[in-house]
């Protein structure tokens, strides 16, 4: 992984002697988004951090384009709560989403305000990236003690544009950190239907929380949302009844007819 600083304090005069004549190019732009009370509102540290972005796109995207297979745009804990700035502007922001009237523990609903609000701040981001690399995220979520307040944070729903890479979370249905390595999660054939973000209430969680915990072998979890396209391989799908939609019930009879067995708690 090429490492780029990228943050106001640098140059931008990024050495490429030393990248390797062959082989397949991850770029990791050290923005300081990971640094403790990042300025989410400061426009002119956002039009800095463009404008080294803007520079990899014009001048080295178009030397790497066939051997780069990704850019990683941060690489860090995934419980953004931990160094959120909580500007006026941000306050108020979280009073508004507070409105959503998702009823989940104070410090949890706090860490999903905060993760929606680096999202976005990525997804501005990433509008002067190329369209076609991949944009990687590795989020480290082990320091949270709840699998089912982790499942719901770094949920793809949350991060559907952007390739997440997780570390602390062996049942994530997708890519996995292990000592600075992307590896895939091994595809177990029994999971577990994680709700709609909408159907996260803390009892819903609570509930989760019990399946998981009463596996004896290793699992996987798939989000609801993205059942059809992530339940390759499964034979035996879990589901808290209560936590589905009617939209997750169709997609359930799908499932069965193509052989799978369901289990309803």
């Amino acid at each position: 992984m090429i490492r780029l600083p990228s943050k106001p304090s640098d140059s931008l005069q990024w050495d490429l002697s030393s990248i390797p004549e062959a082989g397949p190019l991850f770029w990791h732009f050290d923005l300081g988004l990971e640094d403790p009370f990042f300025p989410l509102d400061d426009e002119m540290r956002f039009q800095t951090l463009s404008l080294a972005l803007t520079q990899f796109k014009e001048k080295v995207w178009p030397l790497f384009q066939e051997r780069t297979q990704g850019i990683v745009l941060y690489k860090g804990s995934a419980d953004f709560l931990q160094f959120f700035l909580w500007s006026q502007k941000q306050k108020a922001n979280w009073l508004s989403w507070q409105e959503m009237g998702l009823k989940v523990d104070d410090v949890q609903a706090k860490r999903l305000f905060c993760a929606d609000a680096f999202v976005y701040y990525f997804q501005m981001l990433s509008y002067f990236l190329p369209d076609e690399v991949p944009i990687y995220l590795f989020l480290d979520a082990s320091e949270i003690s709840s699998l089912a307040y982790r499942h719901q944070l770094i949920s793809k729903e949350r991060f559907e544009h952007f390739q997440i890479v997780v570390k602390g979370l062996s049942e994530f249905n997708g890519l996995h950190w292990v000592d600075d390595q992307i590896l895939e999660n091994p595809l177990s054939t029994q999971a577990v239907c994680f709700p709609l973000q909408k159907e996260c209430h803390e009892n819903i969680l609570a509930e989760i929380e019990k399946i998981f915990v009463s596996f004896q072998t290793p699992f996987r979890v798939i989000s609801e949302a993205f059942l059809t396209e992530d339940w390759e391989g499964v034979e035996i799908l879990h589901v808290l009844k209560k936590g589905l939609s009617s939209f997750g019930e169709r997609k359930l009879k799908g499932f069965e007819a193509a052989g799978g067995k369901i289990v309803y708690y």
